[in-house]
């Protein structure tokens, strides 16, 4: 559980900025279904009630559909561009965030492990002694070496 929260605070460096980001292409999208079918949509009227109707529409509580109906191809281009920056790209740069943050966690974890008793002078002596002797039986006898 420890390392589940110390992973997603870290994560934070780079959610934060892509958080940022997602937020200015909603206050984007927002407008341009405000500028385009604010005047035929209710919903789309104000900028406040445009950017809760994108809400609702990412997580699928509603239609864009309207949109469509009333000009086919920038509803079309704005509805295809919409879901393919909220829900594919979007989706996958989170995705890529978490691992990113679970894989330096456990670099770091093995990093750890492996600098814990680095700089001990008899332990780095041992573990001389040791490399050099597993390689000497290695190349004298094999044998001996595989037990």
């Amino acid at each position: 559980i420890k390392d589940l929260i110390r992973t997603v605070w870290r994560a934070l460096d780079l959610f934060v900025p892509f958080i940022l980001m997602l937020a200015i292409a909603c206050v984007g999208f927002a407008v341009a279904y405000n500028i385009g079918f604010g005047s035929t949509i209710l919903e789309l009227s104000t900028f406040g009630s445009s950017l809760v109707y994108l809400c609702r529409a990412y997580i699928r509580d509603v239609k864009l559909l309207e949109a469509y109906y009333i000009m086919p191809e920038f509803g079309a281009f704005l509805i295809l561009v919409f879901y393919v920056v909220f829900l594919l790209v979007g989706v996958n740069v989170l995705f890529a965030i978490l691992a990113h943050a679970m894989f330096q966690a456990k670099e770091e974890q093995r990093k750890k492990k492996e600098d814990d008793h680095k700089d001990e002078p008899v332990e780095e002596f041992v573990r001389e002694v040791r490399r050099r002797v597993r390689r000497f039986l290695k190349r004298r006898s094999p044998k001996l070496y595989k037990m």
